[in-house]
Order: C-alpha cells, then sequence, then structure tokens
C-alpha cells in the first residue's frame, strides 16, 4: 500500500511559460475592446496541472493517456529499491540497444506493471468497471482508458499519476531525391571509405500500413540484391508471424496492424482483411522513400494506373538495401466526407515499444498535430525513450506554412530531428502545342502548358462542337460527362474548356468517345493556375490565352492537325552541379510555439513531387476519391521526413558508434544553407533549419554534438528549464535582453585543427571563445557564445557560427535572437511541499531600468458596486452589469460559491461583443483579464446543470482587481530582489508561511510607483514524500516486503534534504536498511540528499519481515525537516502461523549405523521457541528420545522381508504445530567368507616372521 501523506512547506518548484508567443498557443485568450476597438490582450494563469479539462468537449467516453510517475524501461537510471538501471545508457554506454530480454528489464517491467495494476484497482474502487485499452513500460510508463472527462478528473488525484491528456488523433503530414542530398556518395563509399546502401539496418516506419507487393519492397531489388532477414530466415513479425505470412519478405520483415484500426474497417468495408496492408498510399510512399529498393525503368502512371509514356531510369529509397518494418497506426482514409482518416499516438506508442525491443535502428514518423509542450506529449516522450535506445528518429515538420510558428508537434520536440520540405533538381518540362496545320487561317505559334505525359499528333477538334447523348442538357466544351463511343475518329486531340469537374476526369470523358489527345484551356474569369497533371491520355494543359488564340483558329476551315509533346524530368541543376532547393509554400516555420529556444525545423530535405510507391488497393468505403496505383506523386513535409530517416540509416550504418543525437547534429551542421523560399528570397532558419541535408558532408564531419537524457529532461521550461542550453548543434533565444550566451560542447571524429568565424546580420554581434582550436579524435572542446543585440534591429535576428578546418566538411550553426525589454517569466507557478519555505530564481533582467521593486500581491478589491448573486433554475441565465471606471492592470469574474455543480460564465463589453468565457465541466470558473479598459461590461451566468431535477441553486459571483499598492500586499508570501556581482541580471527569492494556496501578481514597479511588468503568481501546495507502506491486517509472519518513504523526483535546480523517521513495534524483523539509515531500538532514522536534476523517484526504506503474531501493531511515519514534522501511523497484524517443519532423513542404512535424522531449518514464522516429539510408527523398535529437535538411534537388524522404519516428528510453537512422516529402508549385515578371515590373520602375522629373521 503507499499512501498520500500531507506535508509542511519548505521547498518549491517553479514553473513558467518560456515567451509570449508560447502562452498564445497554449492558453485560451479573448480581447477586451472599447468603443474605439482598441485590443488589449487577456491571459489566464498558466498552470501545470495533472490533468487539465476542456471547456467545450461532447458528452461520453474518450480515451485518456494516464502517465504515471515512474520512468519507463527505456528511461530508467535506477532508484528504486531492488531494482537496476534499465536504460541502455546507463547499462552499456550511450550508443548500446536496449536488451528487453535481461533479468533487470523484465523485474522493471513488473513492477511497473504491478504499479499500474495498483492504480487500476484503486481507479475501479471509485469508478467501477473501466476499459482498459493498452498498458506500456518500455518507452511510455501509463494505460489508455476508455472514460469521461469527469472520471479523468476523479483518476487525477490517485497517487502516482503524473499527467492525463486526452488523446487527440493526428494526421500524415502530407525518384530523384536521394541523388540530390548525395546519397549515392555514401552507397559507393566515395565518402568515407565505407559503402553502404543501408545493408543490416532496421528502418520502422509508423504509419498507414505498406503496400507488400510492391516492388519497392521486395526481397530482390531491381539491382539485383537480394535481401538478408537479419532476424533469420523467415522469421517474421506483425500479422506476418501468425495469419499472413505472405505479406512479409526478407525485405519487408514486419507488418503491425492494431484492432484500434482494423476492427473499424468493418463499418466502411467488410471485404479489406484486418491486417496492416496499406490502403491510403501514405505509408507505402514514405517507406519506400526511406528505403525502398533500387528500381530501373519504372514508367510515370496515369491517374488510372495505366503507362502515361514517361519512364523514370531509376527510383530508389535512400537506403535501398535496409530492411523495413511497417507500423499501420493510422486509418486508411482521408479527412473528406467519409472522414476516415487520423492516427493514434497510442499506437505509436505501441509502435515505439516495439521497435524498442525489437532493436529497430531507426523510425520514420510523417505524422503531427498542434504545437504542445514535448515534455506532456505521450508520443513525443515515447521518441525521447526511443533516442536513449538508441534508435535514430526522423519526424515532419507539418504543412501549416507559410504562416510563422506552424511547426506542429512532436517535431517541436529538442529530441527528434524535424524536417522542412523543399524542392528537389528533378522537375518535368513544359510541353508545347505546336505542329499546326490545316484550317483557312494562319496557325498559330507554338502554345504551351503543363502536363505530365506522353506526347501525341493527330487531328484537333474543339468539344464544344459535337453533340453527347450522355449529356444532351449539358455544356459540352466542359466535357463534363462520358461521350459515346466513336465520338471523335481515329487520332483525334479533343479541346475542353475548364471547370465543373475535376481536370483528370475531362481526359477520361473523351477517351470514352475514341479520342486519344487531350488539350485542356482554361476560360476567361475562370481558374488561372495551370497545372500538370497525370491525365489518361497525352494532354497539355494551358491559360485562357493561349486557349482563346487556339479556339479562334479552330473556328476556321478543317483538317486541324496538332502536336502535343511530350514531357520528362530534367534536371535544375546549372552547368557546375549546383542547385538552390526552394521552400515548399505549405511547409511549417519556426519559430517554436512550445519551446522557442529551439530553432525549428531541424533541416531541410525533398518534400515536392515525390514519386514513390503507393497503394494499389483502395476501397471506395475508405475513401471518397480512391485514387489506387502502384506509384504516385506526394508532395509535403511527409515526404522530406523519409530522406532524412534514409540519411539517417546510412549514417547508422557507417558509424555505428554515432548515438542519434550526434547523428542529427552530423546532418545539421554540414547542411547547406543556399537555399530560397517559394518567392525567391534567402531562407531564415525557421523557414529551413540548419539547412538542406547533405549526406555525403554529413558522413564525413568532424565535429559531433551529443546530449543525455537528463538535460533534456531538466530543459522542460514549465519546470525552469532551459531548452536553449541543451547541446544541439543551433543556438537561439527569443526573450534576449542586450546580451545572451550560450555553451556548446564538441566531440572531435579526427584530429583537425578549427578557426571558427561569427557571420553576422547589420547590428548584431558574436563573441566567441576561444576563436580557434585543436583537437584529437575523441577529444572534446567546449565554446562559449555570446550574441550582443543592443544595436540589432526589433524581431528575429539571426547570425551563423562557421567553423573551418582544412580537408574537411565546413561546420555552420544557426544563431537566432530576438531582443526583449526583459527576460522576465510570463507566468510563475510554484509548487510547495512544505507549509513554510523559499526558493530563489536568478537570471533576470530589465533593459534600461536601474531601480526597481518587486512585490507579490494577492489582497483584492471588488469592482461591483451590488451583490453578484441570484437564484437561478437549470438553463437559467443571469446577467450583472459592471462598471470599470478606470482602467485596471487586472480583473476576475469568478464564481465565489454555488449549490450547482456545473455553471458556466462569460464577460460582453458595451457593444455586446464576448471578451471571454469559462464554460468547465464544473462549478471552478474563472475569466482573468490583464489591462482591462474603463468601461461597461455585462457578466453574466447559467446554472448548466442543477444539483437536483427541478432545484433552484443558490449562485454568487466575484469581480475583483488587485491594485499594486501596500494594501494589496501579500502577508503570507514575499519577494526580494537581489542583484548579480557579475552582471546586470537580478534574482526574485519567494518566502512564504501559510497552509492556503495562493494566487495573485507579482509586480515589478519603478520607485515612483509606475508599473514595468505585472506577472500572474500562484503558489499551490503538494507532497513530495509518499509512504511505502506493506502493512495490513492479517499479514504473514515470514514474508520480508519494502517499507518506508518514496521521494518524488527533484527537476529544480536545488537540492533537497529530508529528514525521515520510521518506528515499529518490537518482536518484528528489520534488515537491509538502504541509504545510511541508523537503527536504534526499533527506530530507524534517515537524513536523505535529493540532488537538484535527480528526476527519478527514490525509495528510502528497509525490508520488514512480520514475526510476532498480534494485532493493533502500528507503524508510525514521520518526515521532519525545518522543523516541520508530519506523522502517519498504520495499524497492522500479524497472522499467527504454524511453524515450518524441515527433515532431513537418510533413505536407507545398514543395521548397526548410527543414524540421525535432522530437524536443521526448521524455523517459526512469528520467531517462538518450538518443541518437538518423536514417535516410531513401524518398523522394528529402535531406542531414542522422544523430545530432541534432532533423532538419533542404532540402526536394528533386520532380516529379509521386515518393512523400514517409519518415524513421526511434530514440531510446535505451543499454539500452532506441523507434522511429517519419514521412512528408512535396513539393508542387512554382510557376512564375510572364512578365506577372508585368514587373510586378514596372515596379515597379522607378516610383521611377527620379519622380525624372527632379523635375529
Amino acid at each position: 500500500m503507499k499512501t498520500k501523506i500531507a506535508l509542511a512547506v519548505s521547498a518549491a518548484l517553479f514553473t513558467y511559460v518560456a515567451n509570449a508567443e508560447h502562452q498564445a498557443n497554449n492558453i485560451s485568450q479573448f480581447t477586451a475592446k472599447q468603443s474605439n476597438q482598441s485590443h488589449h490582450p487577456i491571459t489566464l494563469l498558466k498552470t501545470h496541472p495533472i490533468f487539465k479539462p476542456e471547456g467545450n468537449i461532447s458528452t461520453g467516453k474518450y480515451r485518456y493517456f494516464i502517465q504515471l510517475e515512474n520512468n519507463p524501461v527505456a528511461l530508467y537510471d535506477g532508484g528504486v529499491k531492488g531494482y537496476k538501471a534499465t536504460s541502455s545508457e546507463k547499462v552499456n554506454g550511450i550508443r548500446s540497444k536496449l536488451n528487453v530480454n535481461s533479468s533487470n528489464v523484465k523485474s522493471y517491467r513488473h513492477f511497473l506493471t504491478s504499479k499500474q495494476n495498483d492504480f487500476l484497482s484503486k481507479a475501479q474502487a471509485q469508478l467501477g468497471t473501466i476499459t482498459v485499452e493498452q498498458q506500456t513500460t518500455l518507452a511510455y510508463n501509463g494505460l489508455v482508458l476508455n472514460i469521461t472527462q469527469e472520471q479523468a478528473k476523479k483518476l487525477a488525484r490517485i497517487d502516482g499519476v503524473l499527467h492525463i491528456q486526452r488523446e487527440i488523433l493526428r494526421y500524415p503530414a502530407t525518384d530523384a531525391g536521394p541523388n540530390i542530398i548525395k546519397a549515392p556518395s555514401v552507397w559507393s563509399g566515395e565518402a568515407t571509405g565505407v559503402e553502404s546502401k543501408g545493408e543490416g539496418e532496421i528502418v520502422g516506419v509508423i504509419d498507414s500500413g505498406v503496400n507488400t507487393d510492391n516492388p519497392s519492397f521486395a526481397a530482390i531489388g531491381g539491382d539485383g540484391y537480394q535481401h538478408v532477414n537479419p532476424w533469420g530466415d523467415g522469421n517474421y513479425e506483425g500479422d506476418c508471424k501468425v495469419n499472413f505470412p505472405e505479406l512479409c519478405n526478407a525485405k519487408l520483415i514486419g507488418v503491425y496492424s492494431w484492432p484500434l484500426v482494423t476492427d473499424q474497417y468493418i463499418t466502411h468495408d467488410v471485404t479489406v482483411p484486418a491486417n496492416g496492408e496499406d490502403h491510403n498510399g501514405h505509408g507505402s510512399h514514405t517507406a519506400s522513400t526511406t528505403a525502398g529498393n533500387i528500381l530501373n525503368n519504372v514508367p510515370l502512371k496515369d491517374v488510372d494506373g495505366n503507362d502515361n509514356g514517361i519512364v523514370f531510369e531509376q527510383i530508389s529509397g535512400v537506403a535501398p538495401h535496409a530492411n523495413i518494418v511497417s507500423y499501420q497506426v493510422c486509418t486508411p482514409g482521408e479527412r473528406d466526407s467519409i472522414n476516415f482518416g487520423g492516427c493514434y499516438p497510442s499506437l505509436t506508442i505501441l509502435a515505439v515499444e516495439d521497435a524498442i525491443a525489437k532493436g529497430i535502428d531507426v523510425l520514420n514518423y510523417s505524422i503531427g498535430g498542434g504545437s504542445s509542450n514535448p515534455w506532456d506529449d505521450p508520443d513525443a516522450l515515447a521518441f525521447l525513450a526511443a533516442r536513449r535506445a538508441g534508435i535514430h528518429v526522423a519526424v515532419a515538420a507539418g504543412n501549416g506554412g507559410p504562416d510563422a510558428s506552424t511547426v506542429g508537434s512532436p517535431a517541436d520536440a529538442p529530441w527528434l530531428t524535424g524536417v522542412a520540405a523543399y524542392t528537389h533538381d528533378r522537375v518535368f518540362s513544359g510541353k508545347s502545342l505546336t505542329g499546326f496545320s490545316g484550317g483557312d487561317t494562319a496557325p498559330p505559334s507554338d502554345l504551351t502548358g503543363e502536363g505530365r505525359t506522353g506526347g501525341f499528333t493527330g487531328h484537333i477538334v474543339y468539344a464544344g462542337n459535337y453533340t453527347d447523348t450522355n449529356d444532351p442538357a449539358g455544356t459540352l466544351e466542359q466535357c463534363l460527362e462520358p461521350f459515346p463511343a466513336d465520338t471523335f475518329k481515329t487520332g483525334t486531340i479533343v479541346v475542353c474548356d475548364r471547370g465543373a469537374i475535376a481536370r483528370v476526369d475531362k481526359g477520361r470523358n473523351v477517351k470514352a468517345g475514341g479520342a486519344e489527345g487531350l488539350v485542356l484551356v482554361n476560360i476567361d474569369g475562370g481558374a488561372p493556375s495551370v497545372v500538370a497533371d497525370s491525365h489518361v491520355i497525352p494532354a497539355i494543359h494551358m491559360n485562357a490565352e493561349q486557349g482563346n488564340i487556339l479556339k479562334e483558329w479552330l473556328k476556321t476551315g478543317q483538317d486541324h492537325q496538332a502536336t502535343i509533346t511530350a514531357s520528362k524530368p530534367v534536371s535544375l541543376k546549372d552547368e557546375n552541379g549546383n542547385f538552390v532547393p526552394v521552400a515548399a509554400e505549405f511547409s511549417s516555420r519556426g519559430p517554436n510555439t512550445s519551446a522557442p529556444n529551439i530553432i525549428v525545423p531541424s533541416v531541410a530535405a525533398p518534400g515536392v513531387s515525390i514519386y514513390a510507391a503507393y497503394a494499389d488497393s483502395q476501397s471506395s468505403g475508405f475513401k471518397e476519391n480512391p485514387d489506387p496505383n502502384d506509384f504516385s506523386f506526394l508532395s509535403g513535409t511527409s515526404m522530406a521526413s523519409p530522406h532524412v530517416a534514409g540519411a539517417l540509416t546510412l549514417l547508422a550504418a557507417i558509424h555505428p558508434d554515432w548515438s542519434p543525437a550526434e547523428a542529427q547534429s552530423a546532418l545539421m551542421l554540414t547542411a547547406n544553407q543556399n537555399t530560397v523560399t517559394s518567392v525567391g528570397e534567402p531562407s531564415d532558419f525557421f523557414d529551413m533549419g540548419s539547412g538542406f541535408i547533405d549526406i555525403e558532408a554529413a558522413s564525413k564531419s568532424g565535429l559531433l554534438l551529443d546530449e543525455s537524457f537528463t538535460n533534456y529532461n531538466l530543459a522542460n521550461p514549465l519546470f525552469g528549464g532551459k531548452p536553449e542550453a541543451i547541446n544541439m548543434a543551433s543556438m537561439s533565444n527569443a526573450a534576449c535582453v542586450d546580451t545572451c550566451t550560450w555553451t556548446r560542447t564538441f566531440k572531435a571524429t579526427q584530429d583537425a585543427a578549427w578557426a571558427i568565424s561569427p557571420i553576422v546580420e547589420d547590428g548584431l554581434t558574436l563573441n566567441v571563445e576561444p576563436l580557434a582550436f585543436v583537437i584529437k579524435s575523441g577529444e572534446s572542446q567546449t565554446i562559449t557564445v555570446t550574441a550582443n543585440i543592443t544595436q540589432a534591429d526589433k524581431g528575429w535576428d539571426f547570425a551563423n557560427l562557421e567553423l573551418i578546418s582544412g580537408g574537411i566538411p565546413t561546420i555552420r550553426m544557426p544563431v537566432a535572437v530576438k531582443a526583449a525589454a526583459d527576460n522576465l517569466p510570463n507566468t510563475i507557478q510554484i509548487d510547495a511541499p512544505r507549509n513554510k519555505g523559499s526558493i530563489s530564481f536568478t537570471g533576470y533582467e530589465i533593459k534600461g531600468k536601474a531601480n526597481f521593486t518587486s512585490n507579490f500581491h494577492d489582497k483584492t478589491t471588488s469592482i461591483a458596486t451590488d451583490p453578484l448573486s441570484k437564484p437561478l433554475k437549470q438553463g437559467e441565465t443571469a446577467v450583472f452589469e459592471i462598471v470599470v471606471a478606470e482602467k485596471l492592470n487586472n480583473a476576475q469574474f469568478a464564481v465565489a460559491s454555488t449549490t450547482s455543480p456545473d455553471v458556466d460564465i462569460a464577460v460582453y463589453d458595451s457593444n455586446g461583443m464576448l471578451i471571454g468565457s469559462s464554460a468547465g465541466p464544473d462549478s471552478n470558473e474563472v475569466i482573468t483579464f490583464i489591462d482591462l479598459p474603463a468601461g461597461n461590461y455585462s457578466f453574466r451566468v447559467t446554472n448548466y446543470q442543477a444539483s437536483s431535477q427541478g432545484a433552484v441553486d443558490d449562485v454568487s459571483l466575484s469581480a475583483t482587481t488587485i491594485k499594486f499598492d501596500a494594501n494589496s500586499i501579500s502577508s503570507a508570501m514575499t519577494t526580494e530582489m537581489t542583484s548579480s556581482q557579475n552582471d546586470d541580471s537580478f534574482s526574485i527569492a519567494f518566502n512564504w508561511d501559510t497552509t492556503a494556496d495562493l494566487n495573485g501578481y507579482v509586480a515589478i514597479q519603478e520607485t515612483n510607483g509606475d508599473l514595468i511588468k505585472q506577472i500572474p503568481t500562484s503558489l499551490e501546495h503538494s507532497t513530495d514524500v509518499d509512504i511505502i507502506s506493506p502493512f495490513t491486517e492479517g499479514m504473514m509472519p515470514g514474508v520480508s516486503q519494502f517499507s518506508g518513504f518514496e521521494i518524488d523526483g527533484n527537476p529544480t535546480k536545488q537540492s533537497r534534504v529530508y529528514q525521515l523517521r520510521e518506528s515499529l513495534p518490537p518482536n518484528q524483523e528489520i534488515s537491509d536498511i538502504n541509504y545510511d539509515g541508523t537503527l536504534t531500538g526499533t527506530v530507524i532514522n534517515w537524513t536523505f540528499t535529493k540532488e537538484a536534476g535527480d528526476v527519478e523517484p527514490t525509495q528510502v526504506g528497509f525490508l520488514f519481515t512480520p514475526k510476532k503474531a498480534g494485532s493493533k501493531y502500528g507503524a508510525k511515519f514521520e518526515h521532519l525537516r525545518n522543523g516541520d514534522l508530519v506523522a502517519s501511523t498504520v495499524t497492522f497484524s500479524v497472522k499467527e502461523a504454524a511453524p515450518i517443519l524441515k527433515v532431513t532423513s537418510p533413505e536407507s542404512v545398514t543395521a548397526g549405523e548410527s543414524v540421525v535424522i535432522s530437524t536443521e531449518g526448521t524455523v517459526d514464522p512469528n520467531g517462538q521457541k518450538l518443541s518437538f516429539v518423536w514417535e516410531q510408527i513401524a518398523g522394528n523398535q529402535v531406542s531414542f528420545v522422544a523430545d530432541s529437535a534432532n533423532l538419533s538411534f542404532t540402526a536394528p537388524n533386520v532380516s529379509a522381508g521386515n518393512e523400514p522404519l517409519k518415524f513421526k516428528v511434530t514440531v510446535s510453537d505451543g499454539r500452532e504445530s506441523a507434522s511429517e512422516t519419514v521412512s528408512i529402508a535396513v539393508k542387512p549385515t554382510v557376512k564375510h567368507s572364512s578365506g577372508g578371515a585368514l587373510g586378514w590373520l596372515m596379515l597379522f602375522m607378516f610383521p611377527l616372521a620379519f622380525l624372527r629373521r632379523k635375529k
């Protein structure tokens, strides 16, 4: 049993949001407006609760992630009594894979499972029967439960729950690629001397499944390469293991699906088998881009899957000889009218867990959602576990561009390689309509357009001059319905006007009538774009101006002839082989919303018009517009991410000693920054990250950067961490006050001398120490970089740190800095595990201010002149008018008290415009405004749910402000500012002495009272010590169990000291006391220090073995620190148990032999004195002492046919007894012959004869 105990306060946890951009995307915001329509942002207090209810969620059950407090196997470094570390980094070093079959892993997984089951027992005790959807322990320690939001709120109160979050579907972020990122130089070994196309590496693709019979995934590639299954011939995983072995082969060695997806098939199409076959195309495309086979002479297919005359000489994935495992986590549809599209993060966790267990080398995840804190997101946390388990992961940045701050989750996590989409050097040539003849007027000059088709020469006609019995009332020139067969004679090109239906359908319709070519023309006033479609017949699409010229010529004469030229792939490289990648307009951009001091995306790669494997089996029950095909063009960051996954696969193959962080840094440090946006301007780092990847250069990188799990964890900004301190290949600061500093530590891959050159924009300066260094392979070098932006422009400024060494690829590190008037947090949350305590935070700066003060204010003043109370029936609304005479720094509208379980509130301005609302699942409703203008406001409250049917509930509201004057300064918590001796920064110390939670503002004011900044601040009480109590009624004596305390992880920058005591009744056994505990009598005392940054819970205690039987025993747990004492006593009883009798006896003896039957090892679980009684129940009678512990006697003489000796022993502790019967066979004595006796006599006489002869 693990019981929470109330604790006094003496330490704190500080959480804050790093900047306003984070707040704007993660906090519900409203706008207060005056009559002149000026805008004033309203900030809600930001906290980090275990569970945050959603205000507008529909009733019913949802899938919820329940994250428990112990780290999963892949992240566990030890700290739990009796369980050794399991993370591969801790056990075998940073580059090792996790051995899931080790005894330590199995033991710790069992521990986590038992903790999850304990949680479930408590959950079911509160909620009744609940549906458990999944439990995971390797990459994510948690469960997925199917529960209501109200049930989730209750579960948040159970001990051991770290975070609860509703599962929200993510979506896919949806040739010549390997060449443009220079994979062939690694294939050939030219780059490093080690050849590799990914042989021996296993790539996992988490997506919509895989087209299992596509040649991209065949056992033998188009280059003749015969794949080898690293798991052994015929050993497959997932669906292939039992029911669908035909889906796999030596290349495609695993195809996974889960019922959460496939069980839905029956609703949409009962004919589709429930397995991991791809019926969407997205997963096949990403898998083949990562590691698809080399294929030669691949025809370009039209929209109906037929060859259209264009042939690619070769296509392949970036790592074409790697093995593939497919994980289907997405449904096969789209976000269309059928709405059968989306990807489950819970299945992603299962996929990551399997990848860790199976030793997968690289994962691609072309899936994402809106930006959110990666330290909370279940799939992002699972990928952190994957990184620590040695798995490289690439993720799509998202398709929300070109707007800023659109990179989504999990690509915003600093431990993942987020990828932007850029063009590659292969495009299709434009098309022409040429070779005109016929007609009565001069033919037009060559006309130009677009289309991905072959060419054709023939008779050209206008569709408007024909009749179509399938569309007698239609607009014939638009080709809206299939023309009857033989409408057009053989060899005819038909001109159709654009509009009304899909462009490619017009080709289908004229083909039905016998046409062999199509000219699609825009019309005046219609859509202006010209698109290169893959039509079912040779085609060209041209603009309205050229279309009008063509149609005018067709009006004259007859026998018009023309030629549609063929389109073909062409390279955009210049004569020197150079190519400038262009950012896709859709590619998501930084800055990072959830971690502003991390540059996102990480890198860029080809993601526009990528030709790769697709799904040839698609159901109209799944997709509104099925488009089955073996291969297809797709664009998106989904297509860019697998290029990076393939690159990481090659790096893993040729540099198996590089960690995932080091491989990512190699790609970032050596990326090509010579790229442009879609409008031709140079890309910045929020467009391209570190640049367009270059595998050849990355494979030869002379320097690398690595990072630990501990530092990733400590960087969480919600716990006061600094993401900018992560040792990664870029540097950023979103709130730099004049100067800001970073440190980075490199590791050398070869001996070299390096020179560092800052490359900066006007007004920005970089100071680097040192500017040069000499380093040997394997050594480390730390540099310090300081940016000075005092003369820089407002907004973001960019710079480069260039490191040069002869004969080694030049290294560039992006720097992005944004000037700020201060670097104060936007909100502060103090988590206080003691009633009295203090905590100090350093490094704050305010530009241009020398003298200022800080105070915490929490005493409110009402801004309402009349009472805000009214009885309301269910569904009724009351409106109160509030007059604000002058602008308020802050204002809070809230529910003060009510008997209703659920009321909702809203505030409107004088124009009737809603400026704020709160409609959660209960009556704890609050709306907070910052800088509320003077004016008239309507405060409305609705009784959403009455306390009972027909009830009238009293509802009282409050409308208050906190003024920043002496009267509002808190008496429960004070602040103290201290200037730094080294620079212009200062610290703020918080000192509190209260049993209550606090909410208010830290006001930073000039000495004349002018407000510089107000910071919403809260103090919430918590406990960081749990008791671990094995004590129950009816404990079995002799069974040892752990007892003691569990100390929560300490993510702060300060160590915490705990004094702990446990007192026990006498006559019980205490052993194996850990952490230097001292035993005095039956009292154990510990002084335990939880070091800063140690985020694992620690169990401090001992082994307790119940002995003496009895009831109403008490075990007392005490936590003593800084004079605060909290005690908790748990009662228990110990059963009376019978002695445990152990008898050791020979199976047989010989007559006359001395015999001992031993009871050594017999114990009494209760520790009582034992007595023994022996009795003989069979065999020839022997003499013995009946009440001794051991039985001793001489075996009797026996003859053939005598039964064996049998004895019964009974042991008793005075209350309970135990008995056992033993049987011993007795063998008769052996009689020796006379010759034998004579021999003994002669042996005796021999020495006498010798003596006589000697005389």
